[in-house]
């Protein structure tokens, strides 16, 4: 009985489905053979479908569509480099003149959540940021413009390429911070939490864009009553023996003492002394430990070299937490996507140099997993590594190739490790599976 409404339903699927070339027909009907045998439900199914008149999507829902997709693809932090966000961004990129400005923001929030899609993103934001202005009273949850702030202050900081004016970029955080420090934080949410993430892209965008602190006559960001906001919120800086929410909570804090570190070495700080009396007296260092991620460890100690507190007990404390995190192994080392990120994030608070502590540790340790290490990380840790052998001090000749076998550092010094590692391209490389004739004996037959 059931093989006799199973071909039925092949009957009809069938019938359904004769209307098409000879070509076409042969490979349908192969296909509807196959089905023979499947439940009926799921016949039925696939003939409505098969039958059911098909609608053409705007372009504003192809764009909806895309925006969900990268927004599920960066909470899985899926790697840049491969075709499905690749094809993506060129949907976008198609359609750029299309987007509007809720649709931008969402684009660069998802550039804060992932920030190895910096370099595949930039450009795409660049052109949107110069073709169109954000139109504030479109804009309503303050969530994300938060995200979207620090997405664009990111992608400000990252470098900008030479054929685009990424003016758009500084300009769209300065038309959207006033919005987010004007508005009050939700009952459940302290007013340090709330205001840790656009400090934070206030600060990147200071440094970068202006050297000076901005005129409060031409429209400037009023940093003060915000500043005096988080700085009397004692549940904010106190809150360690809490566990509920503790993974945002850290990560709040160490945006916030980042970005008072970053706005006391530019200068942007007012009364940076008493500032950083304040968070030494005020901060709870519970609140990390060994389960914290690598980047948010690392804004907490630059935000505390900045505020001049690296010799004091916080700094002490925050560099032993450091230590022990690079020095976990098996389970407990740290992935390959927390070391890229981490770099990543030094390079946007202009603290990649080889003279600032943790750099060249980083990418001896990354260099150590070559080989467990995705595609787009390779190509991102290979930017970085060149970056950070451009500004080696001493280094003889113009360029990698006109080193001398053995560099003009002590052997075994981090300088030698990351000027030898920059000569041979060391992320180019290919994987040991690649290379190996172990791994690829099979295909040699």
């Amino acid at each position: 009985m059931r093989q006799l409404a199973s071909l039925y339903a092949f009957r009809s699927l069938h019938s359904a489905l004769r209307p098409a070339g000879q070509g076409q027909s042969k490979h349908r009907v192969q296909i509807c053979r196959s089905l023979v045998g499947v439940p009926v439900e799921r016949l039925k199914g696939l003939h409505r479908a098969a039958t059911a008149p098909q609608r053409t999507l705007s372009i504003q829902e192809k764009v909806d569509k895309c925006l969900t997709q990268l927004e599920h693809l960066a909470s899985e932090k899926t790697d840049p480099e491969k075709i499905r966000w690749k094809r993506i961004l060129q949907d976008l990129h198609k359609v750029r003149g299309a987007l509007t400005a809720v649709q931008i923001l969402r684009f660069a929030a998802v550039v804060s959540d992932h920030p190895l899609s910096l370099a595949s993103a930039r450009p795409l934001l660049e052109l949107a940021m110069s073709r169109w202005s954000i139109a504030l009273p479109e804009i309503r949850t303050t969530e994300h413009i938060s995200k979207a702030c620090l997405g664009l202050a990111l992608a400000h900081a990252h470098g900008s390429s030479k054929s685009v004016d990424v003016t758009g970029l500084s300009n769209a955080v300065s038309k959207l911070l006033p919005k987010v420090f004007s508005s009050l934080p939700p009952p459940s949410v302290s007013a340090g939490q709330f205001f840790a993430t656009p400090l934070f892209a206030a600060a990147l965008t200071l440094q970068v864009s202006a050297r000076t602190p901005p005129d409060k006559s031409s429209g400037g960001l009023h940093l003060e009553p915000v500043l005096n906001v988080v700085l009397g919120d004692d549940a904010f800086w106190r809150r360690g023996v809490l566990r509920k929410h503790m993974r945002d909570h850290s990560k709040a804090l160490a945006q916030m003492v980042a970005a008072f570190g970053l706005m006391q070495s530019g200068g942007f700080l007012p009364d940076g002394n008493a500032v950083a009396q304040r968070v030494l007296r005020t901060l709870d260092i519970e609140c990390f430990d060994l389960t914290t991620e690598l980047p948010v460890l690392l804004l907490l100690d630059t935000g505390l070299r900045g505020l001049g507190l690296a010799e004091s007990r916080l700094g002490e404390a925050g560099g032993t937490i450091i230590k022990d995190r690079l020095a976990a192994t098996g389970a407990a080392a740290v992935p390959s996507s927390e070391l890229c990120e981490a770099l990543l994030m030094l390079r946007s608070c202009g603290r990649l140099k080889p003279s600032e502590p943790w750099v060249c540790d980083l990418i001896r340790h990354a260099a150590n997993n070559v080989d467990r290490l995705k595609r787009g990380e390779k190509v991102a840790f290979q930017r970085l590594l060149v970056q950070v052998a451009d500004q080696m001090e001493d280094r003889p000749g113009k360029s990698l190739a006109n080193l001398a076998q053995a560099p003009p550092y002590p052997a075994g010094s981090p300088e030698a490790a990351v000027c030898l590692l920059a000569r041979y391209n060391w992320f180019d490389r290919k994987s040991r599976q690649q290379v190996s004739w172990f791994k690829c004996r099979g295909a040699l037959r």
